[in-house]
């Protein structure tokens, strides 16, 4: 069952009046990185990651996302995911319809980070700024075997 992240446990920082629609907070970005092009590894002992490069903001005060590159947004929302409840995190309509696709993963019981995404630039050449909503964050009902113990977020 999904549930409003208002009325959730998990926790979310950082929200204001403008974020809270009606089923979903919206995330705003933060800080964008460029995924590189470089060799990338993943088996079951280790993660290799390609390197990535810190977007900076241009003279009119936009992130530039060029056509066909891969990004990762960073949102100024850190999330506390409780016991028996994930997230979920799907990109802006308005992004989709433009051939800018956000993607994420799910956000286990115990994760405990910025909420973030992967951003495929489709279309041609993009600008937002910083702050701009990005992604709806979906919290969800769910059994919980243990909390999250992966290799992003936070520590207990």
């Amino acid at each position: 069952m999904f549930i409003h992240p208002v009325n959730a446990s998990t926790e979310v920082t950082n929200i204001d009046e403008t974020m809270i629609q009606p089923n979903t907070i919206d995330l705003r970005i933060n800080e964008i990185y460029r995924i590189g092009a470089g060799p990338m590894h993943m088996d079951e002992d280790k993660k290799e990651h390609r390197k990535s490069i810190k977007q900076k903001i241009n003279e009119d005060g936009n992130f530039v996302l060029d056509h066909g590159a891969s990004y990762e947004i960073r949102s100024n929302q850190q999330v506390d995911i409780a016991e028996g409840e994930i997230a979920l995190l799907l990109g802006r309509s308005t992004f989709n319809r433009n051939g800018v696709l956000i993607v994420s993963s799910i956000y286990d019981s115990g994760f405990k980070d910025y909420a973030g995404a992967t951003l495929y630039n489709m279309g041609g050449e993009t600008t937002v700024k910083p702050g701009t909503r990005f992604a709806h964050l979906i919290i969800a009902k769910a059994e919980s075997l243990h909390k999250y113990d992966g290799d992003y977020g936070e520590k207990d």
